[in-house]
C-alpha cells in the first residue's frame, strides 16, 4: 500500500516516464551478487570539532554520558540510529542546542526525546509552523524539541527542558547513500570520554553480518569505519528499484593556462583553516609539476569581503597573507564569484576552496567569464549543491592529493543521458559533472517487480541484477531523491504561484515519508491535543523505522502513543507484524538509563513574576539635581533636513553603573571590557584574539573581539567579526538579528540589511524581525520596501500573551516611515495615507523621539528604565515620566520590543537609559539593542544604535544617555 501511495504522489508531482530509446548494442551480462565478508575498525582521523554536541544557548557545554549507535548497511544505502544521553552540570534548567554533523546528503527521519513518562516521537512538520509551536510550548513550560536542517550537512535541535543536574536522552535516526562502494563512516573522532560507547552494524543484503564495538570510560580513538567488500549493483523492493551506474568517460587531459583561486576565509573555516592553507600549498605545488611553475595564479580571499592577496607565477606564491587574514566574517560566495568573473582576464580556470555554505548575499551562484569552475570542499560541515551547479567537478578535500589534482587536469562531461528501460519514471534522467571512474545512483519505479533491469548510460547498455532490500529503507531513500528533484525545480521556478505549489508538494512528501528537508522540521510536543491545536495529523504519518537486535524494524504508528499512556499502549500493541518481510515492534526503543531531576518552572507571564527590585541606585557622578557634575549641557544638534536619514553614535563617555546590582559581564568578557574602560585597548585586543582563537565558535568571544576592535576604531575588522555570527549560526534568526545590530552601529548597512532580510524570512512571527528590517531598508533609501516590511508585520497575528503593545509600536513606526517616504517623494502621499488607514495607523506629522529596546532571548524578562534630569523615572511600575514620555508596555516573555516615546522635543534631558536583566530564562545571557529614532516631524530621521550584552541575572546595563 505504501509503495502504491508513493507512486501516486510522485506521479501527481509531475514525474513522467523517460522516453525509451531502443537499444542497438548487446547489453553486458549482469554481475553476480557475491558479497565478501565486511570488516570494521576505529580509523584514526583528525577532527577539530566534535561531530555532535549539546550546548546551552549561553555556551554552557553538556557532558555526553553515553552513545549507542545502531546501523544497517545494505549496498549503497545505510540507516543509522543514535541513542545519546547528556548530563546538565548546571544548577538551573537549560534550553539546549543539539548539533550533529551528518554525512553529505544524509536524510534525518527520526527525533525522539525521553519525557517523564516515556519516549515521545517527533513529527515532521512544515518549518515555520514547527518554530511557532516550539516557542509556544516553551512559554507554557512544557517539553518541546525542534530539529531543523542547517547549512550543508549539519542538523540542529532546540531541546527544552534540560533538568538542573539531570539528564536528557535523545534518539536521532538518518539514512544515507554510499555510492562508489564507499565505506560506511560513523563520525566519532572528537567526542569526549564517555561512560559507555556501543556500536552495532548489520552489514549486507542476502546474508547480513553483525559487527559490534564496545568501549567504557574512553574517548573514541577515531571514526567507526565499515568496509562492505563487494555489494549489489542494484536493490529492489516490489516495483521500486535503485541501480548503480558507471558512465564510460574516456580520460581526456585538459590544458590550464591560468588559474584563479577563490579561498574561503569566512568564520566557518576557523576550525580547519591551517589545514586548508596547507592543502592549497600542496595542490598548487602538484599542479606546478603538471603545468609548470610559471603558471599564472591569482589567489583571492573571500568572506563578506573580497581581497586579492597574490597575483603572479605559481612558484612565488606565499601563504603568509592567508594566515595574517584569519578566518572571520560571513560567506558571500555569490559576490565573490561576480568579482572573480569581472577580473578573469588571464585566468580561464577558476577553483573555489570552500565549505560551500553561503550565509550572506544571493543563494544562486554563477561564474561567467571562465572556461571551467571547479570546487574543492573543505571542512566538516559542507554544502555541495550550489557549487555543483557551476559546471565543474566538486572534489572532497579529504581525498588523496593525487586524486584531486588528477581530476582537476581531466575533462568533465555533463548532461550524460541515463535510462532505466521500462521504468515508469526515474531520477535523475541526466548525469552532470562526470569524470572517469565515477559512480552514480539512479532511483526508479518499474512497471512490474523484476530481478534485473537494463540500463543505458550514454551509448552503453548493461543489465543490472537487483537484490531484495528492506522496503522502508528503499522507500525513504526514494522519497529523499524526489524531494531533491523538487527542490531543484523550486530553485529554478520564477512564478510565485509555481513556487508555492512546489513548496506545498515538498512539504507533503517530506511529512508523509518522515524525511526532513529544508522546508520541514521534526517537532516534539507532549500530547495529542497539543498536536491537534497546531493541525498536525499524526495518524496520517509513516511508521517509525528503528534498528533492533535483528536489523531494521518498524514501530507501529497505527495508534498514537501518548506519554502518559505509554505502558498501557505498549501492552496492547502487537509484538510483531509482517511488513515487506521486516519484523515490526510496537515496544519502546531500547532505553538508556532514565533521566534524573525535575524541570523547574521559569518566568513566563505576569502571574509568575517574583517581587520586583526597587529603583536602581542613582549614578554616582551625577549632581543632586540630576545634571552631570562638572559637565555642561552641550548645545542641541541642528535639526536634520527633511527626508534625511542620519546615523549617530552613542555617548560612550557617559557610561555608568548601578550600585548594588550584579555586574553585566563575567569571566573573560569582564576582563576585556575592563581593559577597554582603563584605556588598555591593545591589551584588550590581544586577550580577545587569544580567546577567540582558542574558542572560535564562542559567541561572547566574538563580541569581545569586536568590542576591542571598535575601541581601536578598526571598524572594518570589527564588521568581519560580527559577520562571523552570521556565518557560524546562519539558521538562528536571533543571532542574525544581533549581528545586524552590531553591524548597524558600524554603518555596515548592506550586510546588516541582508541578515535582517534572512532573519525575517526565518522568523516572521517575531515583530522585531519586521521593524529591524524596515529601518535597515530605510537607511538604504528604500522607502517603499521599508514601509512594506512594517505592513507585513502588522498583517500577521501573534499569540495574545506575547509581544505586548507590538501593534502600537508598529503602527507608529508605519506613520513615521510614511512621513519619510512622502518627504522623499511627495507624489506617493495619497497612496501612503490610504495604506496607513488600511493598517489602522496615522501619518506622523509632529516631532518625536522613540527609544526601542529589543533582545534576543526567549521566555525571559528584560526591563527598560528611563530617568530624566528632573528626577523622573519610567519603568514597569510607572510607565509615564512627569516631564513627558511614556513606556508603552512591559514585555515579560522575551524578545521585546519595548518602546519609550517622547512626543515633541525632549525637554528634561539628559535622559539616562538602562536595561535590567530581570530574569535570564532558559536561553542564558542576553544580547540586544537600543535603537533611538528621532523624527523632526517632517520626514527627517536620525538614528543611534546601541547594542548590548548582559550575562548575569539582576544586572543593570548602561545604555548611555539621550540628550
Amino acid at each position: 500500500m505504501k509503495r502504491t501511495c508513493l507512486l501516486l504522489m510522485l506521479c501527481a508531482l509531475g514525474c513522467q516516464p523517460p522516453t525509451v530509446t531502443p537499444s542497438t548494442a548487446s547489453p553486458e551480462k549482469p554481475r553476480a551478487v557475491q558479497e565478501t565478508a565486511p570488516r570494521a575498525e576505529l580509523r584514526p582521523v583528525q577532527r577539530e570539532v566534535a561531530p555532535l554536541s549539546l550546548t546551552a544557548s549561553d555556551g554552557t557545554g553538556l557532558k555526553l554520558k553515553s552513545l549507542e549507535a545502531r546501523t544497517v548497511i545494505q549496498g549503497p544505502l545505510a540507516f543509522t540510529e543514535l541513542h545519546m544521553t547528556f548530563v546538565n552540570p548546571e544548577d538551573r534548567v537549560l534550553e539546549g542546542r543539539f548539533a550533529v554533523t551528518l554525512p553529505p546528503g544524509a536524510a534525518v527521519s527520526r527525533l525522539a526525546m525521553r519525557l517523564e513518562k516515556g519516549w515521545q516521537e517527533a513529527e515532521v512538520v512544515e518549518l515555520q509552523a514547527a518554530r511557532q509551536a516550539y516557542e509556544d510550548f516553551l512559554h507554557r513550560r512544557q517539553d518541546p524539541a525542534l530539529l531543523e536542517k542547517q547549512a550543508g550537512n549539519e542538523f540542529q535541535a532546540r531541546v527544552f527542558p534540560i533538568p538542573a543536574r539531570g539528564q536528557k536522552e535523545i534518539i536521532l535516526s538518518y539514512s544515507q547513500e554510499l555510492p562508489g562502494n564507499q565505506p560506511y563512516v560513523l563520525p566519532l573522532a572528537g567526542l569526549p570520554r564517555m561512560d559507555r560507547l556501543s556500536v552495532t552494524a548489520h552489514v549486507g543484503v542476502a546474508r547480513p553480518v553483525k559487527l559490534t564495538l564496545g568501549r567504557d570510560n574512553e574517548a573514541p580513538a577515531g571514526d567507526y569505519v565499515v568496509e562492505q567488500g563487494t555489494s549489489p549493483d542494484g536493490l529492489t523492493s516490489g516495483k521500486l528499484a535503485l541501480v548503480k551506474v558507471r558512465p564510460e568517460v574516456p580520460p581526456a587531459p585538459v590544458a590550464m593556462t591560468g588559474l584563479m583561486v577563490l579561498f574561503d576565509t569566512s568564520a566557518s573555516r576557523a576550525a580547519g583553516y591551517e589545514k586548508q592553507i596547507e592543502l592549497l600549498e600542496r595542490m598548487l605545488a602538484d599542479l606546478g609539476k603538471r603545468y609548470g611553475d610559471t603558471l599564472p595564479v591569482q589567489v583571492v580571499c573571500f568572506d563578506q569581503e573580497v581581497q586579492s592577496v597574490y597575483s603572479g607565477p605559481l612558484r612565488d606564491f606565499s601563504p603568509a597573507p592567508l594566515r595574517a587574514r584569519r578566518p572571520l566574517g560571513a560567506t558571500d560566495l555569490a559576490s565573490a564569484l561576480k568579482w572573480a568573473g569581472e577580473n578573469s582576464a588571464g585566468y580561464p580556470r577558476l577553483l573555489v576552496m570552500s565549505d560551500g555554505m553561503t550565509t550572506a548575499g544571493l543563494d544562486k551562484l554563477a561564474a561567467p567569464g571562465f572556461e571551467r569552475v571547479d570546487s574543492v570542499l573543505v571542512g566538516g560541515i559542507r554544502e555541495a549543491a550550489g557549487l555543483a551547479g557551476l559546471g565543474g567537478v566538486v572534489l572532497d578535500g579529504d581525498r588523496p592529493l593525487e586524486e584531486i589534482t588528477r581530476r582537476l587536469s581531466q575533462a568533465v562531461e555533463s548532461d550524460v543521458p541515463v535510462e532505466v528501460e521500462g521504468a515508469l519514471w526515474q531520477w535523475p534522467e541526466k548525469l552532470a559533472n562526470v569524470q572517469p571512474g565515477d559512480e552514480r545512483l539512479v532511483y526508479c519505479e518499474l512497471k512490474e517487480p523484476a530481478d534485473a533491469v537494463r540500463v543505458r548510460v550514454g551509448s552503453r547498455a548493461s543489465e543490472v541484477t537487483l537484490a531484495n532490500a528492506a522496503a522502508p529503507l528503499l522507500e525513504r531513500s526514494l522519497a529523499a531523491a524526489q524531494i531533491a528533484r523538487l527542490m531543484q525545480r523550486l530553485a529554478e521556478a520564477g512564478e510565485d504561484k509555481m513556487r508555492a505549489s512546489l513548496r506545498s508538494d515538498i512539504v507533503q512528501l517530506s511529512c508523509a515519508h518522515r524525511v526532513v528537508c529544508d522546508l520541514t522540521g521534526l517537532l516534539v510536543l507532549e500530547t495529542e491535543a497539543d498536536y491537534a491545536r497546531f493541525k498536525i495529523d499524526r495518524k496520517a504519518l509513516a511508521d517509525v523505522l528503528t534498528v533492533g537486535e535483528a536489523g531494521l524494524e518498524l514501530r507501529n504508528r497505527g495508534e498514537v502513543v501518548l506519554p502518559d499512556r505509554v505502558a498501557e499502549k505498549e501492552k496492547k500493541q502487537e509484538l510483531a507484524r509482517a511488513t515487506a518481510g521486516i519484523p515490526s515492534t510496537g515496544g519502546e526503543p531500547p532505553a538508556l538509563d532514565p533521566g534524573e531531576g525535575e524541570a523547574s518552572g521559569y518566568l513566563s507571564d505576569e502571574s509568575n513574576r517574583r517581587p520586583r527590585l526597587q529603583n536602581p541606585q542613582p549614578r554616582p557622578d551625577l549632581a543632586s539635581d540630576g545634571a552631570p557634575a562638572d559637565s555642561p549641557e552641550p548645545a542641541a544638534p541642528p535639526r536634520p533636513p527633511s527626508s534625511s536619514v542620519t546615523v549617530e553614535q552613542s555617548d560612550e563617555e557617559e557610561s555608568w553603573d548601578s550600585k548594588g546590582s550584579a555586574p553585566a559581564y563575567t569571566g573573560k568578557m569582564a576582563k576585556v571590557m575592563q581593559l577597554i574602560a582603563n584605556g588598555q585597548k591593545e591589551k584588550a585586543l590581544q586577550d580577545a584574539i587569544a580567546w577567540q582563537s582558542a574558542e572560535p565558535g564562542d559567541v561572547v568571544a566574538l563580541i569581545a573581539l569586536g568590542e576591542a576592535l571598535e575601541a581601536l576604531d578598526r571598524k572594518a575588522e570589527a564588521a568581519r567579526v560580527y559577520g562571523s555570527l552570521i556565518d557560524l549560526y546562519p539558521g538562528r534568526a536571533d543571532l542574525r538579528r544581533y549581528a545586524g545590530n552590531r553591524l548597524d552601529r558600524l554603518n555596515a548597512g548592506a550586510l546588516a540589511l541582508d541578515t535582517y532580510e534572512k532573519a525575517a524570512a526565518q522568523r516572521p512571527d517575531h515583530p522585531s524581525s519586521h521593524r529591524l528590517l524596515a529601518y535597515a531598508r530605510l537607511r538604504q533609501k528604500n522607502y517603499q520596501a521599508a514601509f512594506e516590511a512594517i505592513e507585513a508585520g502588522l498583517a500577521r497575528t501573534y499569540p495574545s500573551d506575547r509581544f505586548r503593545a507590538y501593534d502600537r509600536i508598529l503602527k507608529e513606526d508605519l506613520g513615521i516611515l510614511g512621513a519619510a517616504w512622502i518627504a522623499h517623494d511627495p507624489k506617493v502621499k495619497a497612496d501612503v495615507l490610504e495604506r496607513l488607514k488600511k493598517s489602522g495607523a496615522t501619518l506622523a506629522e509632529k516631532p518625536s523621539t522613540r527609544c526601542v529596546l529589543t533582545w534576543e532571548t526567549d521566555a525571559n524578562d528584560v526591563d527598560f528604565h528611563i530617568q530624566d534630569a528632573k528626577g523622573g523615572h519610567a519603568w514597569y511600575s510607572h510607565l509615564d515620566l512627569p516631564s513627558g514620555g511614556e513606556l508603552f508596555a512591559d514585555v515579560t516573555t522575551g524578545y521585546g520590543p519595548e518602546c519609550f516615546a517622547i512626543p515633541g522635543v525632549p525637554s528634561a534631558g539628559p535622559y539616562r537609559l538602562q536595561a535590567h536583566y530581570y530574569s535570564r530564562g532558559p536561553m542564558g545571557y542576553g544580547m540586544g539593542k537600543l535603537e533611538i529614532v528621532k523624527h523632526d516631524g517632517h520626514g527627517g530621521l536620525t538614528f543611534e544604535q546601541r547594542p548590548f550584552l548582559v550575562m548575569n541575572d539582576q544586572a543593570y546595563v548602561d545604555l548611555g544617555v539621550l540628550r
